[in-house]
């Protein structure tokens, strides 16, 4: 993928956020972002940044977590919602499996 791009790509719907920033020996270097806190993306480096996912998460925090991109800069942040009202929707939806509620009990 990353021949693709030239600096900086950022992806969606990957239920886990993260920046991939690629360093001088060309290996891929994760940063687990920190809510609230601003990453400065660089012309001159390489950058995956995963937007993470609305719902479906996948790190045990059942918040919907999403990402603001200002100038040159990515923001993460995390945001409570009615969970169970959503878990009750899907479950009453029989072409949709309860699994895909059940787990945003959870995060997983």
């Amino acid at each position: 993928i990353a021949q693709q791009f030239d600096t900086v790509c950022i992806c969606g719907h990957s239920h886990v956020q993260g920046v991939f920033k690629r360093n001088d020996q060309l290996d891929w270097e994760f940063v687990q972002p920190i809510v609230g806190e601003r990453y400065h993306l660089q012309d001159a480096q390489k950058t995956i940044v995963t937007a993470g996912s609305v719902g479906q998460l996948r790190d045990g925090d059942s918040r919907a977590f999403f990402l603001t991109i200002d100038g040159d800069a990515v923001s993460f942040h995390r945001i409570a919602y009615k969970v169970t009202a959503t878990v009750e929707k899907i479950r009453s939806m029989p072409e949709i499996n309860n699994m895909h509620g059940e787990r945003l009990l959870v995060g997983r």
